[in-house]
């Protein structure tokens, strides 16, 4: 289906949620790996999601019971979605007691994507979004999302097909 054509690398975007319990969201361009002309596109094969905060880079401190969710979309939804959506690349939750710390993940993380030599989300999309969530305001809350992609070359069915499913969905 898709022929590799650079090695797999990375893309790092942060998505800043602090001091707010309001959806955030942040766009991570692809316009630079994603060519329709040359039926080019982005292979997902890992996303990682690590929390920090934003001005020590040290863990963050739940100081209080909190439930977060970040998620990776093949498009611009807006807000969280279900986990049965087709757009939805990747996601994460937690869910943190305050008295006790972190006790529960509500979602396995990080996403891996087989572990084929070929394997892995294809997106013909020129961008990604991330969109995360917290319950509880916590300052300089961030989560920062680590791509492992590669750039791949399709042929014209199997580009078409993913540029119209994704238009249709």
């Amino acid at each position: 289906m898709a022929r590799p054509k650079t090695a797999p690398f990375t893309i790092t975007e942060p998505l800043t949620m602090s001091s707010t319990t309001s959806n955030q969201t942040a766009l991570i361009d692809l316009g630079a790996y994603v060519d329709p002309a040359d039926k080019q596109g982005i292979m997902i094969t890992a996303v990682d999601f690590i929390f920090q905060d934003s001005t020590s880079f040290l863990p963050v401190n739940f100081s209080s019971d909190t439930r977060v969710k970040v998620e990776v979309h093949d498009a611009v939804i807006g807000d969280l979605c279900g986990a049965n959506n087709f757009h939805l690349v990747g996601s994460c939750g937690l869910t943190a007691d305050g008295a006790a710390g972190l006790y529960s993940q509500t979602d396995l993380w990080p996403d891996r994507y087989g572990i084929g030599k070929n394997e892995g989300r294809i997106v013909v999309n020129d961008e990604l979004e991330i969109s995360g969530e917290s319950t509880v305001s916590i300052a300089n809350l961030q989560c920062v999302v680590r791509l492992t992609v590669k750039v791949v070359t399709l042929t014209n069915k199997d580009f078409m097909s993913l540029a119209l499913q994704t238009v249709a969905n």
